[in-house]
């Protein structure tokens, strides 16, 4: 018996041309993984990471394709998966304060530091105003919209709170807009605006902890390695926001005075950077370790991860976190160290417990895919180790501007070399998938990859030589922040055009009505069917999105049938609308 489904055909493939498979993809949870009418995902990839074992998922497939049954029963789905974009005003956002207010505003006052010879003469208030956009509206908004996609999907449920959802977007976007517009208005030693701020972006966290709480209750999926990891993340997310709101309040109630003006108006550096850790080590670092705990074994197909060895990891390493809150609040620099000392030791075994770096185990070699990911998700967490390397360096200088400078490239390590690094390769395989797209550009997302590793490389490693107080050096760093900006521009572009183009989905043209074209092909290319179709009883026909999922599983023919609609009857009225009589 010849077979209809292989591994190489995609997910949209198998659904488009044998509808009848989507019964099957509806019992093992994996219909509505993005769009409904399926990912250009390989069927060995896809299979494999959802944890379902191939060969009986082929098997499956081809009993229901041979079974050639005369009627495809309706498949119930929650109409919010069909269709859902919820991720993409998150990461929209996201990438327009990447290169506004965040890593270009950033790069300019690099610059500016660069060409004064030493980065002594930024204002705190311009550094934390842009770490804050940074991190809240790039990392964080891209989080939530991630995680408020998958994790419906991961969990076989729906997204508890959708509205709140939604609030928590406009919180967040709302606390953006106010930092951008009163940074420049509110120059005084007690600005009431950081305050405010704070408290929106605390109350966006409590509603994102609050959704994602309420949509694991309702799920019936058993826990995962990955959930600890996920639940930790939006609680530091909360914690981080809390502080960082009481810290503000100080500053508003005139707790942190100073004469200096390039200090006034700002939180002191050392409980900023108590802050910043928090919020990368707690929430970011936390969601990122989850998915590639769950993920990793597929998409680089490499040898399972050691689940023993990362759930010890995650207490330690979510305890030891403690330390740089006690540390900040007694302003004690060995507990800082000792804080510092177990987080990357223990992070450096994580690591190897991925497996991340071990040789593929050849599932997918035969595999035709994108293999772009692969290098994004590697390399970035290289740069982690290396990162937290150059950090326990502080540890054997005295001397505080170097302790500085190499806090400072570590830093930077953590969020453009791990962080955004890893948020773009996980990006560039996953949002293909929510939007049934293929990526807009390869071209594109390999100078995205250089771009971005000489612009972080060279930062760090001429920051590090800037302990040496050149003025040369400084003006080489300044450079180094628009490589960046330039690969996070083009990434932009890259995955702006992924999520709202409309992929051409190929349909012959029907040139004489039969009754077999599905639903979707006949009211795409004869709009005034619809009506037709409403009057005789297909009363979903003028939602748009159920048409373009839905209606390309099923033919007019066999729509009548199970609407107990005459097609006899109807075929006239139909031709007369396409103009056929």
């Amino acid at each position: 018996m010849a077979k209809h489904i292989d591994r190489n055909m995609t997910v949209k493939e198998v659904l488009d041309q044998y509808p009848e498979t989507a019964k099957v993809f509806q019992k093992y949870n994996l219909l509505i993984v993005g769009k409904s009418c399926g990912p250009h995902e390989p069927m060995a990839f896809f299979t494999k990471a959802h944890g379902v074992e191939y060969e009986q998922f082929a098997q499956e497939l081809e009993a229901a394709i041979t079974a050639k049954p005369e009627k495809i029963e309706a498949i119930e789905i929650d109409p919010s998966l069909i269709g859902d974009t919820i991720y993409q005003k998150f990461i929209k956002t996201a990438l327009i304060v990447s290169v506004t207010t965040g890593c270009l505003y950033g790069a300019i006052k690099l610059f500016e530091a660069g060409m004064g010879g030493s980065f002594d003469v930024l204002s705190k208030r311009a550094i934390q105003m842009h770490g804050s956009s940074q991190l809240v509206g790039w990392v964080g908004l891209y989080i939530m919209g991630f995680f408020y996609f998958i994790l419906p999907r991961l969990k076989g449920t729906t997204l508890a709170g959708r509205r709140w959802a939604h609030l928590s977007f406009y919180l967040v976007l709302s606390g953006l807009v106010i930092r951008a517009l009163f940074y420049n208005i509110e120059q005084t030693g007690t600005p009431l605006y950081p305050l405010v701020a704070g408290l929106l972006d605390t109350g966006a966290a409590a509603i994102f902890l609050g959704v994602c709480l309420k949509t694991l209750k309702q799920s019936a999926e058993p826990k995962g390695i990955q959930d600890n990891f996920l639940l930790a993340g939006m609680v530091w997310f909360l914690i981080s926001g809390i502080i960082y709101s009481i810290l503000n309040l100080q500053l508003y109630l005139g707790a942190f005075p100073s004469d200096n003006p390039l200090i006034a108006g700002s939180v002191p550096p050392y409980l900023f950077s108590a802050w910043v850790h928090l919020f990368l080590m707690g929430f970011v670092f936390n969601f990122i370790f989850g998915i590639s705990s769950k993920t990793v074994p597929s998409f680089l197909d490499t040898p399972p991860v050691r689940e023993g060895m990362i759930k010890k990891f995650f207490w330690v390493y979510n305890i030891s976190l403690i330390g740089y809150v006690v540390s900040a609040l007694t302003r004690i620099q060995a507990i800082y160290f000792l804080t510092l000392l177990l987080i990357a030791h223990f992070t450096w075994f994580f690591i190897l417990s991925l497996r991340i770096f071990e040789r593929r185990v050849g599932d997918l070699d035969d595999v035709r895919m994108d293999r772009n990911h692969e290098r994004f998700i590697r390399v970035g967490y290289g740069w982690l180790a290396v990162s937290l390397g150059i950090a326990l360096f502080q540890l054997f200088t005295d001397d505080p501007y170097t302790q500085h400078m190499l806090r400072g490239a570590a830093n930077h390590g953590y969020t453009v070399g791990f962080v955004s690094m890893l948020m773009i390769g996980y990006s560039m395989k996953m949002l293909p998938v929510f939007t049934g797209n293929r990526i807009w550009s390869s071209a594109l997302t390999k100078w995205t990859f250089w771009l971005l590793n000489i612009g972080n490389g060279s930062r760090i490693g001429f920051e590090i030589l800037s302990a040496t107080k050149d003025p040369t050096i400084h003006q080489i760093v300044g450079f180094t922040g628009f490589l960046e900006v330039a690969a996070l521009v083009l990434f932009g572009v890259n995955i702006w055009v992924t999520m709202t183009k409309e992929e051409a989905y190929e349909e012959r043209p029907i040139v004489e009505f039969t009754g077999n074209e599905t639903v979707y092909a006949l009211t795409e290319q004869f709009p005034r069917v619809i009506p037709v179709l409403k009057e005789a009883g297909f009363e979903k026909i003028t939602n748009p999105l159920l048409r373009k999922t839905l209606g390309r599983a099923i033919t007019i023919r066999k729509a009548c049938e199970e609407q107990k609609v005459d097609f006899k009857a109807l075929k006239p009225k139909i031709e007369l609308a396409m103009g056929k009589s």
